[in-house]
């Protein structure tokens, strides 16, 4: 909704491709191919700062998706990212708390915010209900993840039949977030990290993830100021479950935290 220039979306795309390549060799141990994608990486990162920052270090123009790209990504300056988390909260607020991303900047929308500390604004943007959002469209009748999200009003009916496919998985990118933050179910190359946000709205949580390995499990409940929590990894699974206190314990098979 709204519009991002073509070549900042391309720039930063180019510098995450080099970054996920870099890590990519990394764990393959090709250590040359390692560092040649990560000088690549760096020289891209700095064209797109002396292109796309201005004077005060501020992506512009400053878009949602702009603003969720370069922080997603890591195209920041260190002493930037406050500024432009603060400008990218100042427009979904702006926007009566509502999104004005489109296929690409919703897929990064939820997880960069919950990283970044605005864990409750994307749960506020998850829940919302109004158009644009997820829940207009299940209040509308939704059950697939559709290419608008008002391909179908129950007030105005059916979209323009040009671009209105009802089984359109862009919007869907959410369920990674329900699984890595609600869930807290994650993993990097070597091990699964277990780490819910305990946003008592969506309390009670019984989510599960079908690995290669085996299934994972992750249920948590609010009760009275007091969470209760409770994880299962398959055997043979390097695991480990992340409290709010900071302490991580390793999960062997199953476990029950109180908090």
């Amino acid at each position: 909704l709204e519009k991002t220039p073509v070549d900042l979306v391309q720039t930063a795309y180019f510098a995450h491709c080099a970054d996920l390549l870099a890590q990519i060799a990394g764990v393959l141990e090709l250590s040359g191919d390692a560092q040649d994608y990560r000088r690549h990486c760096e020289k891209i990162r700095a064209a797109f700062q002396g292109k796309f920052l201005d004077a005060s270090g501020i992506v512009t123009p400053a878009t949602q998706t702009a603003l969720l790209m370069a922080l997603a990504f890591d195209l920041l300056p260190v002493d930037k990212i406050t500024a432009n988390c603060a400008a990218l909260r100042g427009n979904i607020e702006a926007n009566g708390s509502k999104m004005a991303t489109g296929f690409l900047g919703t897929a990064l929308l939820c997880e960069t915010l919950a990283r970044f500390g605005m864990e409750k604004l994307a749960f506020d943007l998850l829940l919302q209900e109004e158009y644009p959002s997820w829940l207009f469209s299940v209040k509308q009748g939704a059950t697939t993840f559709w290419e608008r999200w008002n391909s179908f009003t129950l007030e105005d009916g059916f979209g323009d039949v040009s671009m209105n496919s009802f089984n359109h998985y862009a919007y869907g990118s959410v369920a990674k977030f329900i699984v890595n933050s609600i869930g807290g179910i994650d993993y990097s190359d070597s091990e699964v990290r277990l780490q819910p946000i305990f946003d008592e709205r969506f309390s009670p949580v019984d989510l599960y993830y079908d690995s290669p390995r085996g299934r994972i499990c992750s249920r948590w409940a609010k009760n009275g100021g007091k969470t209760t929590w409770e994880v299962e990894v398959p055997d043979g699974v390097n695991a480990i479950a992340c409290l709010p206190n900071g302490t991580t314990h390793a999960i062997r098979k199953q476990a029950k935290f109180e908090l």
